[in-house]
């Protein structure tokens, strides 16, 4: 189960998350709270695991899970379930990079490839 990094995991899911909520992947930033993004993340994440029939017991995404005064953006999870959540991050990064007008200038490419390549 621990066959990835915990920490590294950690801070990669919860960059990747970061650069998500930035985007709009979960809503409009300038209109939405982090807390009902977060929640609008975690319902397209349950809806994603039901669609590929990933069992996962992670609870829903919260400020407080996401956000650490010493890390910045560190989103805690149990361990098998940060691989879980590291793969639906890099397919959503993913969608959203073919989504991108001009991906150049996007990082959301950068965090699919570390989330790809953390979890092999």
């Amino acid at each position: 189960m621990h066959v990835a990094n915990l920490g590294l995991a950690h801070t990669a899911n919860g960059g990747a998350m970061e650069a998500l909520l930035a985007a709009g992947a979960f809503g409009d930033p300038t209109a939405m709270t982090r807390k009902e993004l977060l929640e609008n993340a975690y319902l397209q994440f349950k809806d994603w695991r039901r669609e590929n029939r990933i069992p996962c017991s992670q609870r829903r995404f919260t400020e407080k899970a996401l956000v650490k005064q010493c890390h910045g953006f560190y989103l805690t999870t149990k361990a098998y379930n940060a691989r879980v959540v590291a793969q639906w991050l890099a397919y959503v990064l993913s969608v959203q990079s073919e989504m991108a007008r001009d991906v150049s200038d996007s990082k959301l490419p950068v965090h699919a490839l570390a989330l790809l390549l953390g979890l092999f």
